[in-house]
């Protein structure tokens, strides 16, 4: 492993601790009866929780030069990763159902621009870090882009009323992630490393983001998005 990312444990371990907290309200702190949970609801966060453990444990396995135990590891998130995925868009459509009749049609639409644009940038990072998987420096990246997705979604349930400010929790959730891909990114630039995945990564992050507020409820989503509920949904 690569000197400079030595402690990688710890900044999936932070990574955790925020989801931990972000979805406290909404699902840890409900433990032990779970009232008016949904089982989509605990096994997309069964596979959220078995992801951070494994982001968590690579670094050190590979670390501690573990390396069959790596790779074995390594092998599972074939079957973790696209179980993220479906329960991701299982819990979109868990959620958007909950909220019919409720709000106005658009803005159902709206809603699921996270959860699928979310989606996309996990699956893309995660397949781009298994095509490098013969690359170490490139695939650790990857998937360190890949763990990031969960970033937003967590920040953005966090409950910061205490602080007495008032702000855009959403806009704060991806400013926070990007300005920590910069930070990587300037990070291996100063190193003299291999930056490019992290310049990929926080392109299409800002992309996504960008989107959020200009393209979700304009016909470039709304349109597509229709069709996937009444195809898919």
């Amino acid at each position: 492993m690569e000197k400079s990312y030595r402690n990688l444990a710890y900044l999936s371990a932070i990574i955790f601790i925020i989801v931990i907290i972000g979805f406290y309200r909404t699902y840890f702190g409900l433990f032990p009866a779970f009232e008016n949970v949904g089982s989509v609801v605990h096994l997309h966060t069964g596979a959220l929780l078995l992801w951070c453990f494994l982001t968590i444990a690579q670094p050190i396995l590979i670390r501690t030069k573990k390396i069959a135990v790596h790779r074995l590891l390594g092998k599972l998130s074939y079957l973790l990763a696209p179980i993220i995925v479906y329960t991701t868009l299982a819990l979109a459509r868990y959620m958007f159902f909950q909220r019919e009749g409720q709000v106005p049609m658009a803005s159902n639409l709206k809603s699921l621009f996270l959860p699928f644009s979310h989606m996309f940038l996990f699956s893309l990072f995660y397949c781009m870090a298994i095509f490098y998987k013969n690359k170490a420096h490139l695939h650790m990246r990857y998937m360190i882009a890949a763990s990031f997705v969960v970033l937003a979604p967590a920040i953005v349930r966090i409950d910061f009323s205490w602080t007495g400010l008032e702000f855009n929790q959403l806009l704060f959730s991806y400013l926070f992630t990007d300005v920590l891909l910069a930070i990587l990114l300037l990070f291996d630039w100063y190193n003299q490393k291999r930056y490019s995945p992290y310049f990929v990564a926080l392109g299409f992050f800002i992309l996504v983001h960008v989107s959020t507020f200009h393209v979700s409820e304009t016909p470039l989503w709304q349109i597509p998005a229709a069709k996937i509920v009444a195809i898919f949904f």
